[in-house]
């Protein structure tokens, strides 16, 4: 079913509201209504699975007759599952609602203040664990992109044995972690011979499982078992709108071939019953805003939809590349639009990364160097690392303000954007 996904400003003012998601994201929600000078009074939080109490508002289980237990004009849905909640509404003839986008709310309706006590809040009631494990079953790459330090990785092993990732998934399923990436910050996963069957086997345990590739490994031939290993979402690494564009960023892949596979990719995906969620993910590395255009024109003139597509400027892989404007104050240089007086509490205390030989640290996503390692998968369980000293320290320097003494951290602009 589609929606639209909209900002936390185009809620009617001098409305009462009942938001729809008794979590993190709905106090938030709830204060920033509270706030604003708005005339919004909320009466209520709606939940599909609980009822009680939240915030001092009472909470009323959806199956109930809402307009009996709780008055209101509109409801706002403050949660991941939108698409559920929207069907069910539907369903009983409420048509008044407004679904949250809930990345535009939280980079941008949410002043800094309110930006770090959502994430502290978010973190602490998860006392500390991820809500995401990015599993790293490579560590070699067969490429040599423009935006990622690859001069600077070192010698690791290169590919996660069957046993250790096993012990991830019994971590995950443990701690009721139930999304994974099957990707990180160097390497890629279809280098690793098992790819499909740890993804079967990942899937089968129902696990969320997303996964990225380059594509260069990608054929006719083994994009059936690729599609049907079991992965919610699928990533394909891609920028561009012609050769010279293309293998400029994507040093060493061809150009013909990705777009090759892209086509038959998309073609498959259309006549699945269940696809995964398919996505162009492509990065830029200068300023040429009419780069970017003619990336997406050109994927739509493929066949794919602008929700398929995701065209960024790329971040400074944790201080490893030295793209766009230097910023003196913090040693770094960015092409994102970031304020460098205003430090985050980074999203990437919240993804963890099991690398090849089960070492686990935070950030998956560009903690190539293995900095600020909280423990080893085979010696230490996730709750043990979660309550250990590495992992309580970043969340103090982040409150604190100061990271120059975190190696990872220091030299990374992602603390500094929103949006």
């Amino acid at each position: 079913m589609n929606f639209q996904e909209r900002s936390a400003r185009s809620i009617p003012s001098d409305t009462r509201v009942a938001i729809y998601g008794a979590g993190e994201l709905g106090r938030a929600v709830k204060n920033y209504l509270e706030t604003r000078g708005r005339g919004n009074s909320v009466t209520c939080f709606i939940d599909s699975f609980k009822e009680g109490e939240f915030c001092g508002l009472p909470v009323v289980q959806f199956q109930k007759k809402l307009e009996d237990a709780c008055e209101f004009d509109v409801i706002v849905i403050a949660s991941q599952y939108a698409q559920d909640i929207v069907e069910n509404l539907q369903s009983e003839g409420i048509v008044n609602y407004i679904v949250l986008d809930k990345e535009k709310f939280i980079n941008y309706d949410l002043n800094i203040r309110e930006f770090n006590e959502l994430q502290l809040r978010c973190i602490q009631s998860r006392q500390y664990l991820p809500s995401r494990v990015v599993i790293q079953l490579s560590s070699v790459c067969n490429l040599k992109c423009k935006m990622c330090p690859h001069t600077q990785w070192g010698h690791e092993k290169p590919f996660m044995d069957k046993d250790t990732y096993l012990e991830v998934l019994d971590e995950c399923e443990k701690n009721k972690i139930n999304n994974l990436s099957l990707v990180s910050s160097r390497g890629e996963s279809l280098l690793n011979k098992n790819i499909f069957e740890y993804a079967r086997i990942g899937s089968q345990r129902g696990f969320n499982l997303y996964f990225v590739t380059n594509a260069v490994l990608l054929n006719a031939g083994n994009m059936d078992e690729l599609l049907e290993s079991g992965f919610s979402a699928i990533d394909i690494s891609f920028s561009g709108h012609d050769k010279e564009s293309y293998e400029n960023i994507y040093v060493g892949a061809s150009f013909d071939h990705t777009v090759e596979c892209l086509l038959l990719l998309k073609s498959k995906v259309m006549k699945m019953k269940t696809p995964p969620i398919l996505c162009v993910r492509g990065t830029l590395v200068d300023y040429d805003h009419r780069a970017k255009e003619r990336s997406v024109n050109f994927l739509k003139g493929l066949g794919f939809a602008d929700s398929e597509i995701s065209i960024n400027l790329a971040d400074n892989f944790s201080g490893g590349s030295s793209f766009g404007t230097y910023y003196p104050t913090l040693d770094i240089n960015s092409l994102l639009p970031i304020n460098d007086r205003e430090l985050t509490i980074c999203s990437g205390l919240d993804v963890w990364v099991v690398y090849t030989d089960g070492l686990v640290g935070p950030c998956g996503c560009r903690n190539y160097r293995k900095l600020s390692l909280l423990g080893d998968i085979k010696l230490n369980s996730f709750e043990e690392m979660a309550a250990g000293e590495v992992s309580q320290s970043l969340v103090e320097s982040f409150l604190s303000g100061n990271i120059k003494n975190i190696e990872l951290c220091r030299k990374c602009d992602i603390p500094y954007r929103r949006g």
